[in-house]
């Protein structure tokens, strides 16, 4: 008689969904990273799921496609808590830059600055890099617009970002610990 290998036990049904689930993520953000955003959303769409994981990755998406209205809705839904003003504390920090990102994006430069302050991972590869556009544009603006920002207005004039917004994986996860360079934002059509 052979004897029994107990340790070997088949995955359950909720591990193989998670499994699949990763691999459906890993692969939007490759799309994603190679510069297609309808693709991956397009895949996003069919797969029909709907956690945290999946409505963050939908966001990236319209966002790199320039439906930011849309993506502003979904990261609102996902990030703050119902009928609050204030994030909900459990997100994992790519969500809540990603909300930072949409508000830079819909020129709303003080709201993306009150989200980082709430983030306290102040050393995450995607603060650091939102609180450096933020400083880029701070700095590019003209006197009587600085003048403005340090009064608590918002001036009209847009934060160029030099990067593909949003991230679907968490870049302080990679073994390199660096942010990947990523195509540029692409115009909808």
């Amino acid at each position: 008689m052979k004897p029994r290998d107990s340790h070997k036990v088949s995955p359950s049904p909720v591990d193989r969904q998670d499994s699949k689930s990763d691999g459906l993520l890993h692969k939007v953000a490759q799309l994603l990273s190679e510069g297609q955003p309808a693709q991956a959303l397009a895949l996003l769409d069919r797969s029909n799921l709907n956690s945290p994981a999946f409505v963050n990755a939908r966001g990236v998406c319209l966002m790199r496609l320039t439906r930011l209205d849309d993506a502003l809705r979904l990261f609102r839904s996902l990030v703050l808590a119902p009928g609050c003003m204030w994030m909900k504390p459990d997100l994992p920090v790519i969500y809540r830059t990603n909300f930072a990102t949409i508000l830079l994006l819909t020129n709303h430069p003080a709201g993306c600055l009150d989200v980082l302050r709430e983030v306290s991972e102040r050393d995450h590869p995607s603060v650091i890099r939102l609180k450096r556009t933020l400083e880029e544009w701070v700095a590019g603006l003209s006197w009587h617009h600085w003048m403005a920002w340090k009064l608590g207005l918002e001036p009209s004039v847009p934060v160029q970002i030099d990067y593909a917004p949003g991230e679907v994986e968490d870049p302080s996860m990679r073994p390199d610990t660096t942010t990947p360079e990523t195509p540029p934002l692409r115009e909808a059509a």
